[in-house]
């Protein structure tokens, strides 16, 4: 017993530090550095197709399971002391939600006819192409990575997710927080 117990402090449950869950949720789901629909606008969709397969008589009888999983898992992630997942590229502990919510496209894609309902295909495709520039930077650019170091470091807390002038998904890229008009950010400072 290396630790005072048979886990080690990683894996107990609960946290020893108290938790803001409403926090801990808004910033899982929606802040710029970590929120899982700020990355994945798209998956907006998928859940209004998950809330609408709760009615009796519905299609595709997965998805009440999917949506079942997905707010166990974002109840643990947010009951997690370090919910904001350390070092990481967007929301990296709400990721294995990504195929439930890729499966859960497949009924608004299924009633999705480009003739028939045009809005509804243009709404996906807009909310697609919000989202590519921001992963697309984050799988070339490592100043996105290192958004992390801070200043403040994210191992410190999560302090800096809710910062709009300096995204992760924006970090180091001039050309883009002028045309948004946002400034420099933190780490462009001290370049």
């Amino acid at each position: 017993q290396l630790y005072g117990s048979v886990l080690h402090p990683y894996y107990q449950w609960p946290s020893q530090k108290p938790v803001d869950v409403m926090y801990s949720l808004a910033s899982n789901l929606f802040s710029p550095a970590r929120g899982f629909f700020y990355w994945h606008p798209a998956f907006v969709l998928s859940l209004a197709a998950m809330i609408a397969s709760l009615r009796k008589g519905a299609d595709y009888k997965f998805l009440p399971f999917a949506l079942c999983i997905a707010i166990a898992h974002v109840w643990i992630v947010c009951n997690y002391e370090a919910w904001w997942g350390g070092h990481s590229i967007g929301p990296r502990l709400t990721s294995d939600l990504v195929p439930f919510f890729v499966f859960a496209l497949i009924p608004f894609l299924h009633r999705m006819n480009l003739h028939r309902r045009p809005m509804a295909s243009m709404a996906l495709i807009a909310l697609m192409f919000i989202s590519f520039p921001l992963h697309f930077r984050a799988a070339i650019d490592p100043s996105v990575g290192r958004w992390n170091l801070g200043p403040p470091n994210i191992n410190d807390g999560p302090g800096p997710i809710w910062k709009f002038r300096d995204q992760q998904g924006l970090a180091g890229d001039r050309n883009v927080r002028a045309l948004l008009m946002l400034g420099p950010g933190d780490q462009d400072e001290t370049d």
